[in-house]
């Protein structure tokens, strides 16, 4: 322990900002996970299944209402203009508010239409519009407080909502009769307060709801990226909503709860991706691709065991998460796992892409793996069920792979850069062991003393190296001022 307390001291703010994220995703999704099981139990399939509905809607929707404009193109614009960050930001975000406002106008018009199409009530729509309208100012600062390493206040806004967003649905079922509405007005209404907060404090900060420039950047890096986020929700979204046509509500429950525990990695791997965009950004400005590659492939190996850790575990996890008719969703969490895995892959070519702003290239390799994902589901929902959906987005993660490593090298090339700047030799060796290992889980379900076996090598291994590895981190880090 002590070691390890000496290796933290000697961290620089980026890898320190970087394992604070890590524990606070890990913390929110496990504080959000110890609650699922009193949900499944308050609540109907049906319902829990509407809950997951909302989530799906709430993606698609988000993309119209915000243009994702905390996406991407944010990250560009801290540094394009890093001396005008405040006024950067706020412009940015009076622009995502008037992309809310039309979407709110095009409610207003045909509301019935809406409820129709969505399959859901007024008052969820309207707290789903509220929510679009506010959070995307939490999601500037969160940012903007990744990109420039300050983790305190992140980390103890985090911890906050990670308690208080479940004790207060629970509040809310248990008060209600109409669960699955009373748990989706709880989680928008939370965050929304949390939203409007921030949305007062980036116009305080910045004092500019128009700047012509900024407004014509964000506008030409985001608007050619809508089919990629709309792609990006068809590929990990649409899956639910087609299962509940395809399925019903039952089933969309089963899976929603397999989705929730496979997700674990995905957030983790999320944390470590935000955090080093700005790191990879930087390398890239400075032509340090030697150290850029080596710190890629200590991440890559970190997800690997990340991403078989929920899947080793996953008998016994929806045993205590669900009743007995939530048991065949242990068959859903390692396709669900190794997408997680293949999305962080896939990640570290598309930050070379957003780099050199090749928004174009980003946009058609995922739109083709999106077009096919939804072909996949049509032909094999129907003969597989439900079960066929996430092994069909995991195909098209790996095809999605594929084609932005593809992209990124002809980028590349035109840019005149010969250098590799990543090792694709073990990251393909790497992926192949984790597919051979996920399936191995699968066969090793009846026999938990192997699995747990497994997972005891794993932390074995971790422990074991855990001094060299924080060395190899803290060294290729240490030197990010002079990046």
């Amino acid at each position: 322990m002590k070691n390890i307390f000496r290796c933290y001291t000697n961290f620089s703010n980026a890898v320190k900002a970087t394992v604070w994220f890590i524990i606070c995703s890990i913390l929110q999704k496990g504080i959000q996970l110890l609650t699922v099981p009193m949900f499944t139990r308050l609540m109907t399939t049906d319902q829990y299944g509407q809950f997951n509905l909302y989530q799906s809607w709430l993606g698609i929707i988000t993309i119209f209402g915000t243009l994702n404009l905390f996406a991407g193109v944010f990250n560009n614009g801290m540094l394009k203009y890093e001396h005008d960050r405040d006024r950067y930001t706020s412009a940015t975000q009076g622009l995502s508010s008037l992309a809310a406002l039309v979407v709110v106008m095009a409610y207003l018009i045909a509301p019935n239409v809406w409820s129709a199409v969505l399959g859901l009530p007024h008052i969820v729509i309207i707290s789903m519009l509220v929510e679009i309208f506010f959070l995307p100012a939490l999601q500037y600062w969160m940012m903007r407080q990744r990109f420039e390493y300050h983790y305190r206040a992140l980390v103890m806004l985090t911890i906050f909502t990670a308690v208080v967003n479940p004790l207060l649905g629970l509040v809310a079922v248990q008060a209600s009769s109409e669960k699955g509405v009373a748990r989706i007005l709880s989680v928008s209404l939370l965050n929304a307060v949390i939203g409007i907060f921030f949305y007062v404090l980036n116009f305080y900060r910045g004092r500019r709801f128009f700047h012509a420039a900024y407004w014509k950047f964000a506008l030409a890096f985001n608007l050619p990226l809508i089919p990629h986020y709309l792609a990006q929700f068809v590929l990990g979204q649409s899956d639910r909503i087609m299962i509940e046509k395809f399925s019903g509500m039952t089933k969309l429950a089963i899976y929603g709860l397999a989705y929730s525990i496979g997700l674990i990695m995905t957030i983790v791997t999320n944390s470590i991706n935000y955090s080093f965009i700005p790191w990879t950004y930087q390398a890239c400005k400075m032509q340090q691709y030697d150290r850029l590659k080596k710190c890629s492939m200590l991440l890559v190996l970190l997800v690997a065991f990340v991403s078989l850790v929920p899947v080793l575990m996953a008998p016994e996890i929806i045993c205590i998460m669900g009743p007995p008719e939530y048991s065949e969703a242990v068959y859903v969490i390692p396709p669900i796992a190794l997408s997680g895995y293949l999305i962080f892959v896939y990640s570290l070519f598309a930050n070379i892409e957003f780099y050199f702003e090749q928004n174009r290239f980003v946009m058609l390799g995922s739109c083709a793996a999106a077009v096919l994902n939804v072909v996949l589901n049509l032909i094999f929902m129907p003969r597989f069920g439900y079960i066929a959906a996430a092994y069909t987005t995991v195909a098209c993660y790996f095809i999605l792979a594929v084609a932005h490593y593809l992209l990124m090298r002809r980028i590349l090339k035109n840019a005149g850069i010969s250098e590799s700047l990543y090792h694709i030799s073990l990251i393909i060796i790497i992926t192949a062991v984790l597919v051979v290992m996920l399936v191995l889980c699968v066969e090793m379900y009846p026999y938990p003393l192997i699995r747990y076996g497994m997972i005891f090598m794993i932390l074995l291994v971790c422990f074991a190296k855990k001094n060299t590895l924080l060395e190899m981190i803290n060294r290729q880090h240490n030197k990010e001022e002079n990046v």
